[in-house]
Parts: C-alpha cells; sequence; structure tokens
C-alpha cells in the first residue's frame, strides 16, 4: 500500500515538471518571437532599402563624385593663394608665390600630373607644403627648386630629362617645368612602392637599416602604419624616417592644404 501511494507521488512530481518545462519552453519561445521581432525591425531601420537594388543604384549615383581638377582651376587657386595664406594642420602659414608664372606652374602641374596620373589639387598641395611656389628655394639639406628635390630622388628622372650628377641640382633649380616633371615622377614611383603600406613595400621587406628605421618611428608614432595609397605616396615622398628634422606630419600637412585648395577651386 505504501508503495503505491510512492509511485502515485512519484508521477505527480514528474508531471510537475513536465509541465514546469513546458511552461517555460513557451515562455522562451515568446520571448524569442518577440526578441526576433525586434532585431527584425532594427535592422530594416538601418537598411530600410536593402533589398531594393534599384535603390542601392540610386543612392551611389547620389554620392557626387570629387571634381576633376582643370588648369584653370590651378590658376585660379594659385592666383588666390598669391595674396592669402592657408594653415596646414600644424598651423604654419602656406602660399603660392609663383609671382608672374603662375600660369606656366598650372599648366606643368597638370600635364605631368595627368601622365603619372596623380591628381593635381595633390601635386600642388606638395609645392605649396614644400616651396610656397618659390621656385628658387634650396633647404638646408640642398633639396632644391618648387617639389624640393633632393640628392637620394632625382636619378629617377636622369632618362626623361637629361640630368647627370654635375647637372642636376641647378637644372632643378633653374627649370620649374622640370622641377615639376621629376617631383611627380618621383610621388608617383613612390605610390606604387608605399601604395599597399609600408610593411608590404619592397624596402621594407629587404632593407634591414629601412625597417629598423621604420619600425622605430612606427613606436613612437603608431599612426604611421596606417599610410596607404596616396598618403603612404606622401610619406614616402618626404622620407619614413622621424627623427632630426623630418616633418613628421608632413601627411597631414599636406591633405589639409589639399583639402582648402578644392575649396578655392569651386
Amino acid at each position: 500500500m505504501s508503495l503505491k501511494k510512492k509511485d502515485k507521488g512519484a508521477r505527480t512530481d514528474i508531471d510537475k515538471i513536465i509541465i514546469l518545462v513546458i511552461v517555460i519552453a513557451v515562455i522562451v519561445m515568446v520571448l524569442l518571437f518577440i526578441f526576433k521581432v525586434d532585431i527584425l525591425k532594427y535592422f530594416k531601420n538601418l537598411l530600410p532599402d536593402l533589398g531594393n537594388n534599384n535603390n542601392i543604384e540610386d543612392n551611389l549615383v547620389d554620392q557626387e563624385p570629387l571634381k576633376e581638377i582643370t588648369e584653370q582651376d590651378l590658376l585660379k587657386v594659385m592666383n588666390y593663394y598669391k595674396d592669402n595664406n592657408v594653415a596646414n594642420s600644424e598651423g604654419n602659414l602656406k602660399r603660392c608665390d609663383c609671382g608672374r608664372e603662375c600660369a606656366l606652374y598650372a599648366k606643368s602641374i597638370k600635364k605631368y600630373s595627368d601622365k603619372n596620373n596623380l591628381d593635381p589639387s595633390v601635386v600642388l598641395a606638395v609645392i605649396m607644403q614644400e616651396s610656397n611656389c618659390q621656385k628658387n628655394q634650396v633647404s638646408q639639406l640642398k633639396c632644391v627648386g618648387l617639389m624640393q628635390i633632393c640628392v637620394d630622388s632625382w636619378s629617377i628622372c636622369v632618362k626623361d630629362l637629361g640630368l647627370t650628377s654635375e647637372t642636376w641640382r641647378e637644372t632643378l633649380l633653374k627649370n620649374p617645368d622640370k622641377n615639376i616633371a621629376c617631383g611627380t615622377k618621383i610621388l608617383k614611383a613612390k605610390y606604387d612602392e608605399y601604395k599597399n603600406g609600408v610593411y608590404e613595400s619592397r624596402p621594407y621587406k629587404t632593407n634591414d637599416y629601412f625597417r629598423k628605421d621604420v619600425d622605430l618611428c612606427i613606436t613612437e608614432y603608431p599612426f604611421f602604419e596606417n599610410y596607404e595609397d596616396i598618403d603612404a605616396a606622401l610619406r614616402g615622398y618626404n622620407g619614413w624616417a622621424c627623427k632630426d628634422d623630418s616633418q613628421i606630419y608632413y601627411v597631414e600637412n599636406v591633405n589639409l592644404i589639399e583639402e582648402r585648395l578644392r575649396v578655392t577651386s569651386v
């Protein structure tokens, strides 16, 4: 008799557990249903037209590309900055002291930018950062001319411009057209070398001294390792070293000047 009562009580406990499990399962299912609906609503609000291909294409069309800079745009900007300053990212004032040769510079910048598939506004920004458009500029390191071409980079232009170790400095100092031709070629070479980032570049992979210098600079200035595309080219143009008189924020300086130039060209 007692065994039957115990068996009946055990079945009752099992029934209660089953009922409890069913109730919990129902509650969980309801909660999951509600949560799922909320998630769907969230993503629907976040991406309201994800399923509408035509609307996506419309959105892409609405994103206006950067205006192509013409020779006339360059001349307009250069004439404006003959009399006005533009501050780079460090607050240093830059201008374009092109005198009566603004039209010549504009023509050369456009010509060689197109030849090397560069943005002319970036090239002009480099010139303003490097020399304030003063063709007779010579730095303490004996870099010369509008684009401040130095002893370690001029040789890339030997074939195109007929330069020699005896004549390169005088030629690039006195001839603005050849200076721009050489400077843009150097910038394009730096782009090809570093466009995927310094870690992927040949110098970093093959030159122990270069790699050591870059690693030291990145330790001190971590943002150096993020440079890619034209930013990496600009860093390479100025040099990856970050000691002595190197311009740590060269890329940021040129980019800010270039942004101002584009606004002025409109």
